[in-house]
């Protein structure tokens, strides 16, 4: 595998499909690794089986998802099958409390599929989301063409059961004639760049934190950013909420983007605690930012960036 498969951070989609029931089935599943250690750099697998169901086919998709990294990974797992989201996160419980039985004293379907996830999840940390199916998200329709291709395979009898494929990512909105709004500049220092955005410290030592910036022009919605920038920027609020959540141990995050007076896409990313002066309530308005000294600023920038950026 490639350096860019080591990166510890995955977005992955899921899909399953089956033409009958039973019958032959595909999965396909589509993977971006980074933005932390590469440039999102997208992995495709697929295959099929020959007589199966399409909740095996879902299952068998996640599973092949999950084995595929290299390292352990902080990840970020999509389906839209209810069954494979309800399943590893709540009816699980009590399968592996009763052996492998449901509450009716049944044997569970599937449980060779459900073992063999359970024990594909334990490699990474994953967070599992519900995504509906047919909706037009680029990720998931992805995968359910992956998952049909799988079956096409299937049904055509060729040899290869599983078959990766490496897609160059998709183009970012990065502009090299970026230009930092000067209200923005003012009130905050560079901590670095991760993928996407430009990554600043707000300096005022009330509170920890921390403003992402998208490196493009004339950017003032989230609506305004491409799919490709929107898939990286979740990725990158998530990745510096961790590494927040990590120094600072947080009450809460307050996470907004607000452009109410600066007109440029900016995501600020705050750690509340509840002996800071504006708690419970917003920081913004509250009395005039205190800044760090030269000294503290200097050392937090430092901290920040060996965690975040290094």
């Amino acid at each position: 595998m490639s350096e860019q498969q080591l990166s510890t951070e995955v977005v992955i989609y899921t899909d399953g499909a089956c033409s009958g029931h039973p019958g032959p089935g595909g999965w396909g599943a589509t993977m971006v690794f980074g933005p932390k250690n590469g440039t999102g750099e997208r992995r495709e697998i697929r295959g099929g089986e020959p007589h199966t169901t399409n909740n095996r086919m879902e299952l068998m998709a996640a599973i092949k998802a999950l084995q595929y990294p290299a390292q352990r990974s902080n990840i970020d797992l999509h389906t839209d099958s209810t069954y494979v989201r309800k399943g590893i996160t709540e009816w699980i419980h009590g399968w592996k409390r009763r052996g492998w039985k449901t509450a009716a004293k049944k044997p569970v379907k599937n449980a060779d599929l459900w073992q063999e996830l359970d024990e594909a999840r334990t490699l990474h940390d994953v967070t599992w989301h519900w995504v509906k199916g047919h909706a037009g998200h680029p990720e998931n329709e992805r995968a359910d063409e992956l998952a049909g291709m799988g079956l096409k395979e299937t049904l055509a009898g060729e040899p290869s059961p599983e078959i990766i494929e490496t897609t160059e990512p998709p183009a970012l909105s990065i502009d090299p004639a970026f230009e930092l709004d000067h209200r923005l500049a003012a009130d905050s220092v560079e901590i670095g760049a991760l993928t996407l955005c430009t990554v600043r410290l707000m300096n005022d030592h009330r509170y920890p934190w921390l403003i992402l910036i998208p490196q493009a022009r004339n950017m003032s919605e989230l609506t305004d950013l491409s799919d490709a920038d929107s898939l990286v920027l979740m990725h990158e609020m998530r990745m510096v909420s961790n590494a927040m959540e990590k120094l600072f141990r947080p009450q809460k995050l307050n996470i907004g983007a607000l452009g109410n007076i600066v007109a440029q896409l900016h995501i600020h990313i705050i750690a509340r605690h509840d002996d800071d002066p504006a708690w419970p309530g917003p920081v913004w308005g509250h009395s005039r930012a205190e800044p760090y000294d030269d000294k503290q600023l200097a050392n937090l920038c430092t901290i920040i960036k060996n965690v975040l950026i290094n």
